[in-house]
């Protein structure tokens, strides 16, 4: 009896061992899995952070671009500005023209500002405060020359 006992008390340890050991097992795997899906979890932070980081690079990017074809433009529209004065006051230095031609020559440089201004708006989306205000000081640089012209005469 004492065997039979024995075997028994040995078969449940036996069992009890397996059972522990599978339990290890599963807790084993719930870890290994858990550290996977942490890992997964990293890896997309890491890409969402690095695409992040390239989507600002190319907003920069263009935004340099952007910036340096205004400043281009700006370059460009102060070089016509100055070659017309240039023009201008060589025509004057003759004498060939008369304060009444040098009030119309800055109407002729304002207007082309306006035009400038609202063509390149045609081309764009729509027209930003700072061409607004463009147009409007242009306006007015029109409007005080004509008084003038007209207090003249």
């Amino acid at each position: 009896m004492k065997e039979e006992e024995e075997k028994v008390q040995e078969e449940k340890k036996r069992k009890e061992e397996e059972r522990k050991r599978k339990k290890e097992k599963e807790k084993n795997k719930e870890k290994k899995r858990e550290e996977e899906e942490r890992k997964m979890e990293e890896k997309k932070a890491e890409e969402k952070k690095k695409r992040e980081e390239e989507r600002k690079k190319e907003e920069k990017k263009v935004e340099e671009e952007k910036k340096k074809r205004e400043d281009d433009k700006k370059e460009k529209e102060k070089k016509k500005r100055k070659r017309f004065i240039k023009h201008s006051q060589k025509y004057q230095g003759k004498g060939l023209l008369s304060e009444k031609d040098d009030a119309i020559n800055e109407i002729f440089l304002t207007e082309r500002i306006i035009s400038e201004v609202v063509f390149n708006n045609a081309e764009g989306s729509s027209i930003t405060r700072s061409n607004l205000y463009d147009l409007l000081f242009a306006r007015m640089i029109i409007d005080d020359i004509r008084i003038q012209i007209l207090l003249r005469s």
